[in-house]
């Protein structure tokens, strides 16, 4: 996507986050809450373990957003 960049990336994992954008000037935290209110993202991208996507989805669309991608499966039933 034309002008878009990385500002954030959220993981239990900080320090696996850090070598994964290789030193990026990106903002890493362990709370997706956190990394949301501090970067204020347009765009968040939801690739998580399908049992944590409707938390996150639910977060994500509480920090005003314009789009939201979440990995499939949404869910892996329908309750």
């Amino acid at each position: 996507m034309d002008g878009a960049r990385l500002v954030g990336l959220a993981d239990l994992d900080t320090e696996a986050a850090a070598r994964a954008v290789s030193g990026a000037d990106v903002e890493i935290r362990s709370d997706a809450a956190e990394l949301f209110e501090k970067t204020n993202p347009d765009i968040i991208d939801i690739a998580v373990p399908p049992h944590a996507h409707a938390a996150l989805v639910r977060l994500a669309l509480q920090t005003g957003a314009r789009a939201i991608i979440c990995q499939k499966p949404f869910s892996t039933s329908i309750e």
